[in-house]
């Protein structure tokens, strides 16, 4: 049986889920040592893991317009070895997204085009590192997991930590500003040198 190509592939299996052939089979291919597990989906070990591997698989569980945010955006972006279940997303509130998906977690919120990244027909759109830092440290999930997210998110992307204070700052009505900062100081504490 073969598998389903979603968009554009560089290896001949690409990315398959549960619709293009069972979890047994999938599972087995797996334990062979063909595919590997990438989010909902699982790719051929030819392809490469990274952020646009990983949003590509999740074109089948996010729809159109709807943006890979928090957690799931942190896994997009490499702070992580692990998708988050549920997916976690976002839409503009200009959108007014109704649609229900299981096992989607959809926000809506305001989502200006400069805080999203991708969505150019390769995958869905994704909060940038800077985005998902923010809403990881304003979130109301927290907990060293959650901080250890942010730090890699930061280091990783070579985000500047003044950067995030001054556009906390520069909302006045942002929610949970105060706690945001508060974590960001205690993710500097992990960023530090010891």
């Amino acid at each position: 049986m073969a598998f389903r190509h979603t968009g554009r592939m560089s290896s001949p299996l690409g990315l398959a889920g549960p619709v293009d052939l069972s979890p047994v089979e999938l599972r087995a291919l797996e334990l062979d040592g063909v595919v590997f597990r990438v989010g909902p989906a699982w790719c051929s070990v030819g392809e490469i893991d990274g952020p646009a591997l990983r949003l590509r698989s999740l074109c089948g569980v996010l729809p159109e317009g709807v943006a890979a945010a928090r957690r799931t955006a942190a896994w997009a972006w490499g702070a992580t070895g692990t998708a988050p279940v549920p997916v976690e997303a976002c839409v503009d509130v200009a959108r007014r997204h109704t649609v229900q998906v299981p096992g989607v977690r959809v926000s809506e919120v305001v989502l200006p085009s400069s805080d999203l990244a991708g969505g150019d027909g390769e995958g869905p759109a994704v909060t940038t590192p800077v985005r998902t830092a923010l809403d990881l440290l304003r979130g109301d999930e927290w907990d060293d997991a959650v901080a250890v997210l942010v730090s890699r998110l930061v280091a990783d992307h070579g985000i500047d930590r003044a950067d995030l204070r001054d556009r906390l700052g520069l909302r006045r009505r942002l929610p949970h500003k105060r706690r945001a900062l508060v974590r960001l100081a205690a993710v500097e504490d992990l960023l530090s040198p010891r």
